[in-house]
């Protein structure tokens, strides 16, 4: 498909004259389906683009020639809103790696059912933070989890998440270890973890988490996460100040959090002490 020269002294690949005149017809065919009224046609259309995403280079240069471009811009988007969910669907799936995909055309698709938005949420490099905030804000909860679980997730997104404050996709942000969350970013999560229950094991294995953080986590999680973070952070384990706060903790307010709730859902330890019976506390009657 490309001719090489030597392959030390030209590394560069030159398209060579079978694959410009593929490129020309795969053009041509496109551009004439897409002047076609017919409804099958416009079908034909939008398969003819699927199929271009498995032509590696001759797919990127067909795509980028401007009459293309200039049919993506002006028609495209209709035939994708028109289109039947299962060639959404394979749209999706192959445009998710496309660098050249339309920037609108990629967006609609975000926005789609969660099974046809989830290959573009999670791969497309054409989504932008500013088209990811937008999704937490427009799209369900199932689209937002999926914004969280995006690999390499930058700080504006990171941060917006945060400000949502909503514990499905805090969990899958916290655990989500390729997005960029900082030291404030993670106290941030583990203070919220105190509340969200499926907050504390993300937080509790997350590769950020400090001494201090360690340390915070400790007084509401579980037995069974209390040893995997004083198997992590030794010492953890020892008598210190943090100690006291845990003690001020269960105290402050009769069981509070901790004794109402163990650390991981679970009953806290002291919550089913046995009470002495009623006539147990009665004062001794009086000899008469």
């Amino acid at each position: 498909m490309f001719s090489y020269g030597s392959e030390q002294n030209q590394p560069a690949t030159i398209p060579s004259k079978e694959t410009g005149l593929s490129v020309a017809a795969k053009t041509e065919e496109i551009l004439s389906l897409a002047r076609s009224r017919a409804v099958q046609d416009r079908e034909r259309l939008l398969l003819a683009i699927v199929d271009l995403c498995d032509a590696g280079e001759g797919a990127e240069a067909v795509m980028s020639s401007g009459p293309v471009q200039a049919l993506l811009s002006s028609i495209f988007m209709s035939l994708v809103v028109e289109a039947e969910r299962d060639i959404r669907r394979r749209l999706a799936e192959k445009l998710a790696a496309a660098p050249w995909a339309p920037a609108a055309l990629i967006n609609v698709l975000a926005l789609d059912d969660i099974e046809i938005a989830r290959p573009i949420i999670s791969s497309s490099p054409v989504l932008q933070d500013p088209d990811l905030v937008r999704l937490l804000t427009e799209a369900t909860i199932e689209h937002q989890i999926e914004v969280a679980r995006r690999p390499n997730l930058g700080p504006p997104v990171v941060t917006a998440i945060l400000q949502q404050n909503e514990p499905a996709v805090l969990t899958a942000l916290a655990g989500n270890l390729a997005a960029q969350i900082g030291p404030a970013e993670l106290t941030t999560l583990v203070q919220a973890s105190r509340r969200i229950v499926s907050l504390r094991s993300p937080c509790a294995h997350h590769p950020g988490l400090t001494d201090d953080l360690a340390r915070e986590l400790y007084i509401w999680v579980g037995q069974a996460l209390r040893q995997a973070l004083t198997s992590r952070f030794r010492r953890i384990g020892a008598r210190g100040p943090w100690r006291h706060r845990l003690g001020a903790s269960r105290t402050a307010g009769g069981l509070g959090a901790r004794g109402r709730e163990g650390g991981d859902g679970a009953p806290a330890a002291g919550q089913a002490r046995h009470r002495r019976p009623a006539a147990s506390r009665l004062p001794a009657a009086r000899p008469a």
